[in-house]
This record gives C-alpha cells, sequence and structure tokens, in this order.
C-alpha cells in the first residue's frame, strides 16, 4: 500500500498460469501495494487492461477511481504456445496530486527509474516508487509533447471545438497519425482546459472499447458498434462544422502555441484566463 503522499505504488498485470486470482489467465502478477488492491483495480479495469486487439498496443492510460490515479503503460506481449496474443501491463497507482494528468502525459515513453522490470518474469512483491523517480523523465516527455504541439494544431483545434460545445461529455477521437499524436494532443487540450474543472482528465491512447471510464479515446479506426450506456461523441478531427465554437477554439489554439513558444512560464496563461472567465480560480 502506499506509504506517503510522495510514493505511488505499481502492479504489473499479464497471462500468468497461476494468477492472484487463483485462475489460468491474465490479472495481477506483482504488487507493491496490498493484493486485494490490485484485484479491484483489475476487476474494473479489466476490459482495457487485457485488450487483445493488435491496434490497442501500445498505449498509454490514466483512470480515476476512489480517490486514486492509475497510469498504466499497455503493451504487446506474446502469449503461450497455441494462445492469441496478449498484452503485459506495468501500471503506477497513487494520488492524483502526483499522478496528474501532466505527468502521467510526459511518461509516456515509461523510461522511469526503476521502469525496467522484467515483465515476463516478475511476480509477488515490488517496492513503491518514490515520485522522485517519475520527475525527470516526465519533464523530459513534456518537452517533446511541446516541441510537437504544431503538428496536431489541426486535431487540438477540433477537440477543443467538440470541448467547448459540451464540456461535459465524453470523447472518441479518430487518430490516424499514431504514434505520440494522442499523447500531444491531450497535452494542449488540458494545457487549454486544465484551469476549468469539468469532468476528470481520464484517457487512452489507443483503444477499441468505449469505457465510460475513459473521458477522452483515441482509436485508429470506428468500432463497430455504439457502447450502450454511453452518450459519447464521435469526432473526425477532419470533419468540420464552421460554428462559433471551432471559430472560437482556432483563436484558443493559436494563441496557446503562441504562449508555448515564449517558455513554459506562458503556457498556462490561456487556461488560467479561461478559468478566471468562468469564474473558477482554478
Amino acid at each position: 500500500m502506499v506509504r506517503h503522499e510522495q510514493w505511488v505504488d505499481q502492479i504489473v498485470f499479464r497471462w500468468d498460469a497461476g494468477n492472484t486470482l487463483g485462475t489460468t489467465g491474465f490479472g495481477p502478477v506483482a504488487w507493491s501495494c496490498d493484493r486485494e488492491t490490485a484485484e479491484e483495480f483489475f476487476r474494473r479495469a479489466a476490459a482495457l487492461l487485457r485488450s487483445t486487439a493488435a491496434e490497442t498496443a501500445p498505449a498509454l492510460i490514466r483512470l480515476e477511481q476512489g480517490g486514486q490515479a492509475m497510469l498504466v503503460h499497455r503493451s504487446p506481449w506474446p502469449a503461450p504456445e497455441g494462445r492469441r496474443s496478449s498484452t503485459v501491463c506495468h501500471a503506477l497507482l497513487g494520488p492524483p496530486g502526483i499522478l496528474d494528468a501532466d505527468l502521467c502525459l510526459g511518461l509516456g515513453r515509461w523510461s522511469w527509474a526503476g521502469s525496467g522490470l522484467p515483465l515476463g518474469d516478475v511476480r509477488g512483491s515490488l517496492e513503491a516508487v518514490h515520485q522522485s523517480a517519475l520527475r525527470p523523465s516526465a519533464e523530459d516527455g513534456q518537452r517533446t509533447l511541446r516541441a510537437g504541439l504544431p503538428d496536431v494544431a489541426e486535431t487540438l483545434t477540433a477537440l477543443a471545438a467538440e470541448f467547448l460545445r459540451d464540456p461535459e461529455q465524453g470523447f472518441t477521437v479518430l487518430d490516424r497519425a499514431g504514434g505520440d499524436s494522442a499523447r500531444r494532443v491531450l497535452w494542449g487540450l488540458h494545457g487549454l482546459f486544465s484551469g476549468v474543472r469539468t469532468g476528470g482528465w481520464t484517457f487512452a491512447t489507443h483503444d477499441t472499447a468505449e469505457d465510460p471510464a475513459i473521458r477522452f479515446l483515441f482509436v485508429r479506426s470506428w468500432p463497430g458498434t455504439v457502447s450502450q450506456g454511453t452518450d459519447r461523441i464521435r469526432m473526425d478531427p477532419r470533419e468540420r462544422l464552421g460554428d462559433r465554437a471551432e471559430r472560437v477554439a482556432g483563436e484558443l489554439v493559436d494563441h496557446y502555441l503562441r504562449r508555448v513558444e515564449e517558455g513554459e512560464g506562458h503556457e498556462y496563461e490561456v487556461a488560467k484566463a479561461l478559468a478566471a472567465a468562468a469564474g473558477d480560480p482554478g
């Protein structure tokens, strides 16, 4: 269990012949939290963790529940002979104040100190991770995301427009580019609207299941059916409405990108201005 506000737990999920749930299959195999916590998070997020669709991996997933945030790095994993390819997930679990959206997006390359666990062999007890082990890698990743923002300006503008039209909604975004494009778009969107407190910043950079636990979901192609029990907005960044929301979004993104070019001290000026206009001190 997390011992202090400066620490986060880690959990590994993979296919195993004898996982902690007492079954043969995918589940938690190593953890620094208590076993019950690892199993509870697995039960609630199993569909996202054990996805077998090739286009869903690798992915970065951020979840929130019960006052905790979980950041998951999901990668392809060769299954035992005769079985479908699976995934392996290395997750961090801790306070949202540590695992906030900015830090999580910066960790997308998953190269923080201690991230190189032998994921195919590790089992049982793990050590908790101090936040100082995460910061250097996150800051490097954040610099890379900032530098790549101009390349995703079109998608960022389209998603910002949808956000302005209905800020409480969940969004499924068609991501043709792949790679780091989803993280760059999310970085820009958070840079614009982080001060406006509407919903949470949960996301999956690539998936196929429109899970209600994910607010911002990026897909390489449209899922075959709309998930039941949700009224998510599906958006193709190339399709434009030409309405006021789109024009305002374009102006906000242009202004934001100029502030980013001026340096880190100016990056959140737009978010602060929007928060002030909304009457939210942020």
